[in-house]
């Protein structure tokens, strides 16, 4: 089954790509329009775009983390419950 949350597919990618590059030009401009010079407007809007995206990735981790909502960690127990089922001996204690 597809996950249908946003960001799961391909057309939500697009969209965010160009929401990035949509917001990078309104900021380079609007910059622009304050009297920065193109130069100096475009350094800026690079290292704030960047350092968003860096945050905004990185605070995903650790909210994941402090909620202990990991995505490969239910696909770990499934694959320990299924290997612990087809082996009698099995000692683990995953349930």
């Amino acid at each position: 089954m597809y996950n249908t949350e946003f960001g799961y597919s391909r057309k939500d990618i697009f969209l965010i790509g160009a929401g990035l590059i949509g917001l990078g030009y309104a900021m380079y401009y609007g910059l622009q329009a304050m009297g920065m010079e193109p130069g100096y407007a475009g350094n800026w809007v690079q290292l704030i775009i960047f350092l968003g995206i860096c945050v905004g990735w990185i605070s995903t981790y650790v909210y994941r983390v402090a909620t202990k909502v990991s995505p490969g960690g239910a696909v770990l127990e499934l694959q320990a419950l299924d290997i612990c089922s087809a082996n009698t001996r099995c000692t683990s204690n995953v349930a």
